[in-house]
């Protein structure tokens, strides 16, 4: 299974949604998935696993210019991977496919 992943919040930062985040991908790619990972804003590059490819992007996705770069982005990359499933990890990003007058098909869960 090909799972993208989108968060602002991951380790190795130290905080509760850091936290959770980190471990709802590790138990998806201890179930063998295939684990692309893209972290927005300043976070450090944790370690890489087999399954796992992680992305660092230093925009953030707050703001009108912000959720429109987002939009555009979470569509290019979902189209690039193909995954089964598109996992957001923070509200921010779903805010700003939400506030999108454009509606958008990935054709996956």
């Amino acid at each position: 299974m090909k799972i993208l992943c989108f968060t602002q919040f991951y380790i190795p930062d130290i905080g509760g949604m850091q936290i959770s985040n980190s471990l709802i991908v590790e138990g998806l790619c201890m179930r063998n998935a295939e684990v692309e990972l893209h972290l927005f804003g300043r976070s450090e590059k944790p370690k890489v696993k087999d399954n796992l490819k992680i992305y660092n992007h230093k925009f953030l996705p707050l703001g009108l210019f912000g959720h429109i770069r987002t939009l555009f982005f979470v569509n290019s990359y979902a189209k690039k991977f193909k995954p089964d499933l598109i996992l957001f990890l923070d509200e921010s990003i779903i805010r700003a496919l939400g506030m999108s007058p454009i509606k958008l098909n990935f054709n996956c869960k």
